[in-house]
């Protein structure tokens, strides 16, 4: 009697086991990469430039028709021409260590501080794992 009992809970738990393992996702965050973001504008008057990453394309937007960023600390730079460099999020869903779907901040929002005060801003989408983004401001 014992033995069946035994036998019959570990056939229950190991059915268990095969039929709910494939269910759960893991969410791997891998860091990210940093991309680098040259900026070419005809403007003279560029005093400094923010730059800030989005995963969703409708809050790039917003902050771009507002001209408004939750940036990080310092992270609006002098203008010099120079490229600027900025930190990607990404991370991947996998399910039984086989990549199911992946996430990246896709979307740059740059926006730019004229020396008059104004600001110009622009959205640029990219594609994961891209070294270098160009921008030109109008």
């Amino acid at each position: 009697m014992r033995r069946a009992f035994l036998t019959i809970t570990f056939v229950m738990v190991t059915g268990a086991v095969v039929l709910l393992w494939p269910a759960y996702d893991i969410m791997i965050g891998d860091g990210g990469y940093d991309v680098t973001v040259h900026i070419a504008s005809e403007l003279s008057g560029i005093e400094s430039v923010t730059c800030v990453p989005f995963g969703d394309q409708n809050q790039a937007q917003e902050a771009v028709r507002h001209l408004f960023l939750e940036a990080p600390p310092n992270s609006d730079v002098p203008f010099s021409g120079k490229p600027i460099t900025v930190g990607i999020r990404s991370s991947s869903r996998s399910r039984n260590g086989r990549e199911l779907s992946r996430f990246y901040e896709k979307y740059l929002v740059v926006i730019a501080k004229l020396h008059d005060g104004s600001q110009i801003g622009k959205l640029v989408e990219f594609s994961d794992g891209a070294g270098k983004v160009s921008v030109t401001l109008p």
